[in-house]
């Protein structure tokens, strides 16, 4: 197949090597062909162009394999799902600094080690060979209620470089959620659900489950109204009654 790039045309073909034998499998390569004159531009240009491009495709079609024990031995599936950086909901300002932080550590996941069979020692030693290893990116994330629980080593920084408090829903928040369960970017609803959201604290969990109540977007935010405007009642009760 022929390819041109600044003007210059290169071409590509394609050659299987061995096999013959009948018991070894061939081995496909491909070969570049183009005009001596252009060896500068496909040496310094062309070919890191292609390459450049070649490992981009593979960082986005990469599959992530989870690993099951099954007796004495071990089986990898691809695992593929729905949920990405985008339809995480939390405060925009805090989504857009730790996008750009790169190497994410969010506030520590780690509920007993003498459940899990762990040592500190262990995790920390686990962590640190995941962080040196070269060649791709890591984003390793922790969540924890009990981040006070939690030994120094830890946290510090290197080892977790950014702590989020995933705290209250927001608008921001209901919105992204909104759009995650019902395709919605806006309703009618939305003005008194915002005036809600800021008179009463709910979890984003709280409001997901709401939301699911129904596949009729009108019906499942009037659940969610309801559920917000009883909070609020409750709320005012405690404060009336100086709790």
């Amino acid at each position: 197949t022929a390819d041109t790039f600044q003007g210059v045309e290169f071409r590509w073909t394609s050659i299987e090597n061995g096999g013959n034998d009948g018991k070894s499998r061939a081995q496909e390569s491909l070969e570049l062909s183009f005009d001596a004159e252009h060896t500068e531009t496909a040496l310094d240009k062309y070919v890191p162009f292609i390459m450049s491009t070649a490992e981009d495709l593979r960082l986005r079609d990469r599959a992530l394999k989870i690993f099951l024990n099954e007796s004495s031995s071990w089986r990898g599936i691809n695992h593929h799902h729905p949920a990405t950086f985008d339809t995480l909901a939390m405060d925009p300002a805090m989504k857009q600094a730790t996008d750009e932080d790169g190497d994410v550590g969010a506030r520590g996941y780690f509920q007993g080690r003498e459940r899990n069979k762990m040592t500190l020692s262990g995790l920390l030693n686990v962590i640190d060979g995941l962080w040196s290893t070269t060649g791709e990116e890591r984003i390793i994330v922790f969540t924890t209620n009990y981040k006070d629980r939690l030994d120094r080593a830890l946290l510090r920084p290197g080892r977790m470089d950014m702590h989020v408090y995933m705290g209250h829903c927001g608008w921001e928040a209901f919105r992204t959620l909104a759009r995650n369960y019902h395709l919605v970017d806006d309703h009618a609803l939305f003005p008194e659900i915002q005036q809600l959201l800021a008179a009463v604290e709910v979890t984003p969990a709280e409001v997901s489950e709401m939301l699911l109540r129904s596949e009729d977007v009108d019906a499942a935010l009037r659940v969610l109204m309801e559920f917000l405007k009883a909070r609020r009642s409750k709320t005012n009760d405690k404060q009336n009654d100086g709790i």
